[in-house]
């Protein structure tokens, strides 16, 4: 949580003098993978909101949202550099607040909605290992174009 929140306040802080949008756009990523993961350990069992009927699925949820948002975010930002737009920059917060809060809300509140992803009896279902596996995929594939044009710089040159 703290790298992914210094790296969303390195972005925030750096804005006016980067000119890279991909760069804000992965602080505004690691601002909302920060907030599901601080939101699934407030919910973890034995803290202090972590009561009623759906609590370890509900922490589940958020480590899966944190997961998911992690890949997919990168994937679009390692893919898409230049294609990334977050101008002007506090649209781009401003969407990155909804869109966390509007998730949020939605694991907090509306359990009923979500399909069990810990069942208290069996533990992990289905559904959450085959999200694993979707997870671990994106985060395999994303970079391996990377890797075969290792030699051209010009590929690296965003992020490094």
């Amino acid at each position: 949580m703290f790298l992914s929140f210094s790296l969303f306040a390195t972005a925030l802080l750096t804005a006016s003098i980067e000119s890279r949008n991909a760069n804000f756009f992965l602080g505004l990523l690691f601002f909302a993978i920060g907030t599901f993961d601080l939101l699934h350990t407030i919910f973890y069992k034995g803290m202090p909101f972590a009561e009623g009927e759906f609590f370890g699925n509900r922490a589940t949820w958020f480590w899966v949202v944190a997961r998911l948002t992690e890949s997919v975010g990168v994937g679009i930002a390692v893919t898409f550099p230049l294609k990334v737009i977050t101008r002007p920059r506090s649209i781009g917060l401003v969407t990155a607040l909804i869109s966390v809060g509007f998730i949020s809300s939605i694991v907090i509140l509306r359990q009923d909605w979500l399909p069990v992803f810990l069942d208290d009896e069996n533990g992990m279902t289905k559904m959450k290992v085959f999200l694993e596996y979707v997870i671990c995929a994106i985060i395999f594939v994303v970079p391996s174009p990377y890797f075969w044009n290792i030699g051209n710089r010009r590929s690296l040159m965003y992020f490094g």
